[in-house]
């Protein structure tokens, strides 16, 4: 199964306080789940009830980049001295 990885920065970039995308594993779609919204229970049941069959995406919040570069340094080889 190939991943849309345009679906997966959307959903990134587009989430908010009371949103949670969760990617469903078998079908590779990208659920959206929004506290207090009637027609998310469903969603949310589902995904609750098979929760091994989806992943959490992180939000925009969640990523650090400054974090990313300093670990992405701190993994390269040590360089030549001048």
């Amino acid at each position: 199964m190939q991943v849309k990885l345009s679906d997966i920065i959307e959903a990134i970039d587009f989430t908010d306080d009371g949103m949670t995308y969760y990617y469903n594993k078998k079908t590779g779609e990208v659920e959206l789940v929004v506290d207090g919204m009637a027609d998310d229970d469903a969603v949310a049941d589902e995904i609750e009830d098979n929760f091994d069959q989806y992943l959490r995406l992180p939000s925009h919040y969640e990523i650090n980049d400054y974090q990313k570069m300093v670990e992405f340094i701190a993994g390269l080889p040590a360089g030549k001295e001048a």
